[in-house]
């Protein structure tokens, strides 16, 4: 049976041996994405633990560590995000998958994490129990239509669907409305998260003392518009004098439209932003808006009596803590909180 050394490296040296990696196992993987991990986070580079065969040198497995700073019952936390989990084909039998993340978890205290998290996909999620995580918490899937037409086209020729359609869209479309109170808000495409938006987390902090990542300008430009993965957009709700009341960080992606963060500070704000959406979605042929996001989560009430449905796949995210004192029911986990 080959052994394994595990080692915390620096990642420049091995930068093209993860790149491979990525292509091998989680294709589709942007090579800019080794960059965007390692500068550019407030909260500082990813960390990478690399696993080599002893016998012939060669990498055999990766995982990286991105940090993320988290505010908690007004205090800061040290959070540390775990991806890029990759084991070579040859080693998943007895190989470095089982020692990869409790090298990461029996090192949590001297890297400086009070929680480490990810969410697994269903072949690593054993695995990643066996370092020492456990379930904390569960994203719920939720989806509106905003064009039933290509939904009922699936049982009905398009031309009858088209017909068909107008009612359930003009009914959603009404009941919606009226989910919330009326009024204008400033609704606008933006391309940079400007200081206005450190004022908003700092409301948030004061108003919240649930477990929150960070969500100050320069963590959002840096996780979004930086971000090499997708094409990120980003939509402000202001008011009249141009103070920030919330903002939807979305993109666009095989042919569907997914909110990876939302904010708002009232139910209006959220309805004039995700109308927008709407709006947007229709106007370049997407059936809907979708979203990943707790129960627990502020925007939550008005994403349901929006008519966001729940689409029945939910997925789960596992952690640790160092101390075991964080009320993880307190978790305002939404789409953009994973390792992207």
């Amino acid at each position: 049976m080959p052994s394994y050394k595990i080692i915390q490296a620096e990642p420049e040296t091995y930068k093209e041996a993860i790149r491979k990696f990525w292509e091998d196992y989680l294709p589709g993987t942007p090579g800019g994405r080794f960059d965007w991990l390692n500068s550019g986070n407030p909260a500082g580079p990813a960390l990478w633990f690399l696993a080599f065969e002893d016998k012939s040198g060669d990498l055999a497995g990766t995982i990286s560590v991105m940090p993320r700073d988290f505010s908690y019952r007004g205090k800061k936390l040290r959070a540390g995000i775990m991806g890029d989990f990759m084991v070579r084909s040859t080693d998943r039998v007895f190989g470095p998958g089982l020692v990869l993340p409790k090298a990461v978890v029996s090192q949590m205290a001297e890297l400086g994490f009070d929680l480490l998290y990810t969410v697994p996909n269903l072949k690593s999620k054993k695995i990643i129990e066996k370092s020492g995580l456990k379930v904390s918490i569960t994203l719920k899937h939720l989806v509106k239509p905003v064009a039933t037409a290509q939904y009922l086209s699936k049982y009905v020729p398009d031309a009858l669907s088209d017909f068909i359609a107008l009612i359930p869209d003009t009914l959603i479309s009404i009941l919606s409305a009226l989910a919330v109170p009326f009024g204008k808000n400033d609704i606008e495409e933006e391309n940079i998260a400007d200081e206005s938006f450190d004022v908003l987390w700092s409301k948030m902090r004061e108003n919240d003392e649930g477990l929150l990542g960070e969500r100050g300008s320069a963590y959002l430009n840096w996780k979004y518009f930086r971000n090499p993965q997708f094409d990120f957009r980003l939509i402000t709700c202001r008011d009249t004098h141009g103070e920030l009341l919330g903002y939807v960080f979305y993109t666009v992606d095989s042919g569907k439209l997914d909110v990876y963060e939302i904010t708002s500070l009232n139910g209006r704000c959220a309805r004039n932003m995700l109308r927008e959406l709407g709006i947007q979605a229709r106007s370049e042929g997407y059936p809907g808006i979708g979203i990943r996001i707790t129960d627990n989560d502020p925007v939550m009430p008005w994403l349901r009596r929006m008519l966001f449905f729940d689409a029945r796949d939910d997925i789960q995210v596992l952690s640790v803590t160092r101390d075991n004192d964080i009320d993880y029911s307190t978790w305002h986990f939404i789409g953009g909180d994973r390792n992207i």
